[in-house]
């Protein structure tokens, strides 16, 4: 079976590699293909990807609009 994904840069073909794991390669259909999708998978797998919603700490104590001189310094935290 044939896997495929798609985001705003194209559609891509999944190919699963017993060695290697799964990779992306441009869709041969692809009148116009962009690499820059084929990192995708990459950045996915990424150790700095943000897994989970976050909001900074100051907001949820203080709410929206406070607060905002410690904005990009404040620690954030993970939702559900």
């Amino acid at each position: 079976m044939r896997g495929l994904t798609a985001s705003h840069w194209g559609t891509y073909e999944i190919v699963r590699d017993a060695d290697r794991g799964p990779r992306l390669t441009l869709l041969r259909e692809d009148p116009d293909p962009s690499a820059i999708g084929l990192s995708m998978l990459d950045a996915y797998r990424s150790p700095v990807r943000i897994a989970r919603p976050a909001v900074r700490a100051g907001w949820l104590e203080h709410g929206p609009g406070r607060d905002t001189d410690r904005r990009g310094r404040g620690p954030f935290v993970e939702l559900d």
